[in-house]
């Protein structure tokens, strides 16, 4: 990590229409080589 002491943490969790857990996700990154982008979708409706 060089003369780094921080890193980048990100938690996501992801529930589907129950409101049910199904995935859990912790990642560390170097800062030097972060970069986010995050994209998500919602539909209206029932859920089938």
């Amino acid at each position: 990590m060089g003369d780094c002491n921080g890193l980048a943490v990100v938690i996501s969790q992801t529930y589907n229409g129950d409101g049910v857990m199904f995935e859990y996700t912790r990642s560390r990154h170097h800062p030097q080589y972060f970069r986010f982008q995050d994209n998500a979708v919602r539909k209206t409706g029932s859920a089938s």
